[in-house]
């Protein structure tokens, strides 16, 4: 009867194994990210159209594209996968247009010039004064000024 209970113990212990492993594992791999998008906007409450808006913190970055709306959703592996709990500072990159009245010099001329959209306050994570508190699902409304002339 001991050798059957020690042979029991036996081939129930690989199949312990293998399963705490596959939870620490699992548990391990999961995001825990929550949906969250919003919009940009400037203060007369036209949409900023043009951009990625960027959600950074110490230990996480996810980004969304601007639409024509202003709207964007947050991913960080994958679109729209969503982003940790946490505080993040909040940037936008690429919010720019070519300047039409940009003349290339005869050395390049295929060298385009881009006027900036917003302030250049927003447009690193150095600068931004913008930031986001994470604590659930949902959306984020930014409002950012537009550059001085």
């Amino acid at each position: 009867m001991k050798d059957t209970n020690i042979m029991i113990q036996i081939k129930i212990l690989p199949i312990s194994i293998l399963l705490l492993l596959f939870l620490v594992l699992f548990n391990g791999c999961y995001s825990g990210n929550v949906k969250v998008h919003g919009t940009v906007s400037f203060p007369d409450g036209q949409p900023l159209t043009k951009g990625t808006v960027v959600f950074q913190s110490e230990k996480h970055v996810a980004k969304g594209i601007l639409d024509n709306s202003g709207k964007f959703v947050l991913g960080s592996v994958r679109i729209a996968d969503g982003i940790p709990l946490g505080t993040y500072k909040v940037f936008i990159t690429f919010a720019s247009v070519p300047d039409k009245n940009f003349i290339p010099p005869p050395s390049e001329p295929d060298a385009m010039n881009y006027i900036s959209l917003i302030a250049d306050q927003y447009i690193s994570v150095e600068k931004t004064p913008l930031t986001c508190e994470i604590t659930r699902s949902g959306a984020q409304h930014f409002i950012v000024e537009p550059p001085l002339k």
